[in-house]
Formats: C-alpha cells, sequence, structure tokens
C-alpha cells in the first residue's frame, strides 16, 4: 500500500522527468555539434560563388509586394543610410519622432546622392550638395538655404514604408499601384511575449521566387536534409550514407503538405528526429510556415522545450542576387541554450539550401512527378506578384551603368 501511494506520488513528475530528459539529450547534441564542427567547414563567402551560369528563361527578378529592405536596428535615430535594392538607388533615414522613412536616393535638383553627406533635419532630408530639404512623408521640397521661396513643385519619390517584425518594409510595385494586402499581426512578438534572441543573413545567388520554392518542394526534405543537423555544411554530404556512423547516430525524418488562399501560403511540417536508431517523440516537432507574398515567412515551430518563431526575410538586391536574412524570437523564459541550439540547426539546416541556391539555375519547365504537384501549384500561386510592366533582367541590365 505505501509503494502504490509512492508511485502514484511520483506520477505527476513524469512530464517533467522526460522533458528534463530532452533538454539533456539536447545539451548532449550540442557538445557533440561542437565537437565535431571547425573553421572553415561553415557556408562559403559570396564573392566565390560562381556568377557566371547558362543563359535561362526566368520570371522577373523583382517581386510585387511588401519587401524587407533593412532591419530596424540597423536604423538609428536621425541616421542615414543609402540602399541598393530591387535595382533601386534608394536612402533610408529615422526622423526624431523614431519612424523610419525611404525614398529615392537622387536629389531631383542636381543629382546628389542624399544617402552620402545627407542628414535628416527635423522631418526633412537635406542634400548634401546645396542644403535642399525635402519632406519625408510627401517629398515636397520645403527649403532652399539661398532662396526665398521653396519650389514646392519639386518633389522627392517616396516609398510607403512599415516596420514590423523588427524589419523595415517598402512597398514595391511596377506598375506603382497602392498596397492590396496587408502583414499580418504575429501576436506573440506584438504582445512582448517573444523576444528576438538572433539574425544570421545570407547572400545568396539565385532567384527570389526559387529560395521560398523549398517549401512546396516536399522530396528534397528527405533527402538534402535527411542527415543530422549537427553536421557542419563541409562535411554533411560525406555521412549521408545509411551505413555511417554519423548518420546512425541521428537522421531526420520529414512529412510536409502545402496550400494557398490569396497572397498567403502555408507549409505545414511535421519532423521527427532519430537518435541511435531510436525515433523518441522528445525530438518530434509540429511547424507552421506561413509565406505572407512573395519575400516573407513566419515561421512557429512547436518543441518538447517550448515554441520558437523564425522570420525569414528576402531582400532581392539584384537579379540573382538575394540578402536572406533569419530572425529568431522566444519566449521570454527560454533558456539561452534552448533556443541557441535550435536556432543553430536550422541554419545549419538552410546553409546545405544556400549551397545549391548558389550554383543552380532556374527551371522554368521542370519535368516534376505527381508527388511534387506542389511545385507547379507554387509557381503558380507565385506568379500573383508579377505584372506585365515587371521589369525582366534586360530591362535591369540597360538601367544600370557599371565599369
Amino acid at each position: 500500500m505505501e509503494v502504490s501511494n509512492r508511485v502514484s506520488e511520483l506520477l505527476p513528475l513524469v512530464p517533467l522527468i522526460l522533458i528534463d530528459y530532452g533538454v539533456l539529450l539536447t545539451l548532449v547534441l550540442v557538445v557533440v555539434w561542437l565537437l565535431c564542427s571547425h573553421k572553415g567547414s561553415s557556408s562559403r563567402k559570396s564573392d566565390k560563388v560562381r556568377l557566371k551560369r547558362p543563359k535561362t528563361d526566368m520570371p522577373p527578378p523583382f517581386p510585387n509586394g511588401w519587401i524587407p529592405i533593412l532591419g530596424s536596428s540597423e536604423l538609428g535615430i536621425e541616421q542615414v543610410k543609402p540602399l541598393d535594392v530591387m535595382g533601386e538607388h534608394l536612402v533610408a533615414f529615422r526622423t526624431a519622432d523614431g519612424k523610419a522613412h525611404v525614398t529615392d536616393a537622387y536629389c531631383p535638383h542636381l543629382g546628389a546622392n542624399l544617402g552620402v553627406k545627407g542628414r535628416v533635419v527635423g522631418n526633412c532630408i537635406e542634400c548634401p550638395f546645396h542644403g535642399w530639404r525635402y519632406d519625408a512623408t510627401d517629398g515636397a521640397c520645403v527649403h532652399v538655404p539661398y532662396s526665398e521661396k521653396a519650389p514646392s513643385f519639386v518633389r522627392l519619390r517616396t516609398w510607403q514604408t512599415t516596420e514590423y517584425l523588427g524589419l523595415i518594409f517598402v512597398w514595391y510595385h511596377s506598375e506603382s499601384t497602392p498596397p492590396s494586402w496587408d502583414l499580418p499581426d504575429v501576436s506573440e512578438i506584438s504582445s512582448g511575449a517573444f523576444v528576438q534572441r538572433d539574425r544570421r543573413s545570407h547572400i545568396v545567388r539565385c532567384h527570389t521566387q526559387e529560395i521560398a520554392e523549398n517549401g512546396p518542394d516536399v522530396g528534397h526534405f528527405n533527402y538534402l536534409h535527411k542527415p543530422n543537423a549537427v553536421l557542419s555544411t563541409g562535411t554533411f554530404s560525406k555521412h549521408m550514407d545509411e551505413a555511417s556512423w554519423w548518420s546512425k547516430l541521428s537522421q531526420h525524418r520529414w512529412q510536409t503538405s502545402w496550400s494557398s488562399k490569396g497572397h498567403l501560403a502555408v507549409v505545414t511540417i511535421r519532423m521527427q528526429m532519430s537518435l541511435l536508431g531510436h525515433w523518441p517523440k522528445l525530438f518530434h516537432t509540429e511547424t507552421e510556415a506561413l509565406q505572407t507574398g512573395p519575400a516573407l515567412v513566419i515561421v512557429k515551430e512547436k518543441t518538447t522545450t517550448g515554441t520558437c518563431i523564425l522570420i525569414q526575410s528576402l531582400t532581392p538586391l539584384a537579379p540573382l542576387k538575394v540578402k536572406m536574412m533569419h530572425t529568431i524570437f522566444t519566449p521570454r523564459w527560454m533558456p539561452k541554450l534552448i533556443w541557441w541550439y535550435y536556432f543553430s540547426a536550422t541554419i545549419s539546416m538552410i546553409e546545405r539550401d544556400v549551397d545549391v541556391w548558389n550554383e543552380k539555375i532556374f527551371a522554368k519547365n521542370p519535368p516534376l512527378v505527381k508527388e511534387e504537384k506542389s511545385i507547379a501549384e507554387y509557381r503558380k500561386w507565385y506568379s500573383q506578384f508579377y505584372s506585365e510592366t515587371s521589369r525582366t533582367i534586360e530591362d535591369v541590365r540597360e538601367k544600370t551603368l557599371e565599369w
């Protein structure tokens, strides 16, 4: 009877013990990762990527929609920053009230670049050449230091701007139409329950559309991402053989589905991770990746140690050149070791994709098997972010002068 009572007292503690066990196993994997990682084995620098590729027919390089151009933390109060994005030369600046603004870079007076030695004065951006000032809201010239009257008909182009998820977005459309959809609220972040922990960025040499195409590409998950995440990008391909010791240590198994509605698309992912041939439920995760428009993916991953939110933002800098950023948000209570491991493992997996993206060509009409129908559905969905006037790569080249 006493033994039975003792067992009854311990039963409520079993879930806690299992969670602690999961944390312990996570710590073990972290140690293994640190031991197997070595300098120089991570992703290669962007300047070493092969830039010359066979010419292929591909979509316009810059899709329409809300495009992230800069991290909020990269733009301080009254700071001015030049930007080369979407084939445009822009300038971002933050006025004293904390609001971020984006305009064309070149002064309509005599063409000076406002992003180089320009400064913020009140609610204006001031040209470094002659001191002309332009209102941040509508771009009208409001001050010329050597003239009694400012020519208000002279206007600097302004871009509709919003800050969201620690990023500065502009609305880009080849036909200059106003926004047709809004960015969704992420209540965990907007309420302050989740906080930003870390951010990593990569320069990727491929078409913007191809990066988010990873979600509906169900076939690549169980091949490219089967080997365990603790392998560095420089060594994982050596251990894809199921007979290898590294493969037996840990593998990943994926189940995915893709669907879309309007400007939104959703990928649901169920991931299982093995340990020495066993598939403990402690290592199962449930993920929902919400793609919002052409350049933003909001990933919510539920694990036994808590929920993490990963924000993937894509900034088209030039044709076949994209700045990809990943920002992680977690609950305030989550220990650093937990979110650091999850984030680092995720980045390790993503860098495998980066290796492929940096060297591939765009296949306009790929021969797909029936299990890959979601790729065709995705491409049809993504086509809504192009219009008849969207610039081609040739258009961008003609607009740019380079020596």
